[in-house]
Order: C-alpha cells, then sequence, then structure tokens
C-alpha cells in the first residue's frame, strides 16, 4: 500500500533542502552557459509539488527561478537575452503551485506554466508540442 503524502508539504525535510542546494548549485552555472550563449532555454520540471513548503521555504520550482535569476544578474546584460520557458509538471498540488510562483518574473520575460498532469502524460501520449 502506498504511503500517505498529504503531509509532505507541510514542512521541508533534510532530502529536499539538500536536493534544491544541489539543484541550485548546478543551475546557475548552467543558465549562466546557456545565456551566455544566446540560446533558448526550456526548464521542465516533472514533479513541480506545489512550489513551496507550508513553512515558506521554496521547493524546487522556486530554486529553478531563483537560480535563473541569479545567472540574469551575472549576465549584467553582456548578453541579448534569448527566450525562456519554465514548464511545471504538477498532477496533485497544481493549484497551489500556481498560487505560489510569481506570475512575473526578473527583469526578463519568462513564459511559464503550469500543467495539470502527470509527467508521464506529458511525456509519452502523443503531446510533442506540449512544451509550445
Amino acid at each position: 500500500m502506498p504511503k500517505d503524502n498529504r503531509d509532505f508539504f507541510k514542512q521541508k525535510k533534510v532530502w529536499s533542502e539538500v536536493k534544491d542546494e544541489l539543484l541550485g548549485c548546478y543551475l546557475v552555472p548552467y543558465f549562466n552557459k546557456i545565456l551566455s550563449m544566446g540560446n533558448p532555454i526550456l526548464y521542465v520540471d516533472c514533479f513541480a509539488g506545489k512550489g513551496k513548503f507550508d513553512d515558506g521555504k521554496p521547493g524546487s520550482p522556486l530554486t529553478a527561478l531563483q537560480s535563473l535569476d541569479r545567472s540574469i544578474e551575472v549576465s549584467h546584460g553582456r548578453y541579448p537575452m534569448p527566450t525562456v520557458s519554465m514548464k511545471f509538471i504538477e498532477l496533485n498540488h497544481h493549484q497551489d503551485l500556481e498560487t505560489n510562483i510569481p506570475s512575473q518574473h526578473s527583469s526578463i520575460e519568462v513564459n511559464m506554466t503550469v500543467h495539470y498532469a502527470n509527467h508521464s502524460e506529458q511525456l509519452t501520449e502523443g503531446k510533442q508540442n506540449w512544451w509550445d
């Protein structure tokens, strides 16, 4: 029988802290490189959750957005800004996620979308253009 996850987002656990710290450490230099090349960015979080925990700590979507902000700050307008799309897929907590991610983001236009589905539906059921 599956474990009950109703309280998962009540308080951010240590393993989630570590995961998001690693994610942020990776994404900042990654976004820096992509921005310097002028290539478009497509970021997909297949298990986005609520975006932030009930204790106020950021989840992976906010970690990714904060990493993008830091990378944009580092670029200081040295490069033309490419198209940035951030897709957050969440089946069970999509309404909380839509509330918790900012609608306006940073100094550049970021196309952010919350998809009400599970990751396998989005990626495997003939939805080749879901990222548009």
